[in-house]
C-alpha cells in the first residue's frame, strides 16, 4: 500500500521527530504498571492509557495536568476510533472519567483541557462541575 504524504500548509511550524529522536525521547518517559506512590511520579512524564491507568495514580498528588480528549468528532486515532456524539453523550462521556482525573489535583492544582470551538460547552459544562474555571484560552490557528 502507497503512503500518502500529507502536504503542510506553508505557514505550519509543526515540528517532527525522526526516529533516532522517538527512540531517545522515549527513555524519559514513564509507564504505570502499579499503584504508584507519590515519591514515583515526581518530575516524571507518563505514557499511559487514561482509563487503564488513572486508579493507579495518588490522589491529590498532581501540580499540573494537561489533557486534551477526543474532539467531539468523527475520528481514528492510529486504529482507535472515536465516533461523533450527540452534546448529551458527549458530556456524559466526559463524566466517566473527568472527575477521576480531578481528584489526582493538589488543591492549588491546575488543569488544562484541550477543546473545539464545537465542543467546548459540553467541556465547560463538566469542567465548571468540578472545578473553579479561571480563564479560557482562545488562539487564531493561522496555519491550513
Amino acid at each position: 500500500m502507497n503512503a500518502i504524504k500529507k502536504i503542510k500548509a506553508p505557514r505550519n511550524r509543526t515540528l517532527n521527530v525522526d526516529a533516532k529522536e522517538c527512540n531517545e525521547l522515549k527513555k524519559h518517559l514513564s509507564y504505570v504498571d502499579r499503584d504508584l506512590l507519590i515519591k514515583d511520579i515526581v518530575d516524571r512524564t507518563f505514557n499511559a492509557d487514561l482509563f487503564a491507568s488513572i486508579d493507579h495514580f495518588p490522589k491529590n498528588s498532581i501540580d499540573l495536568i494537561i489533557i486534551d480528549p477526543p474532539y467531539n468528532l468523527d475520528k481514528n486515532f492510529n486504529g482507535l476510533k472515536f465516533n461523533k456524539l450527540n452534546d448529551n453523550d458527549y458530556y456524559n462521556y466526559l463524566e466517566s472519567w473527568f472527575p477521576k482525573v480531578v481528584k489526582l489535583l493538589k488543591s492549588n492544582g491546575s488543569l488544562y483541557i484541550c477543546g473545539d470551538w464545537k465542543c467546548s460547552s459540553p467541556l465547560y459544562q463538566i469542567v465548571s462541575k468540578y472545578l473553579i474555571v479561571r480563564n479560557r484560552i482562545t488562539w487564531q490557528r493561522e496555519k491550513g
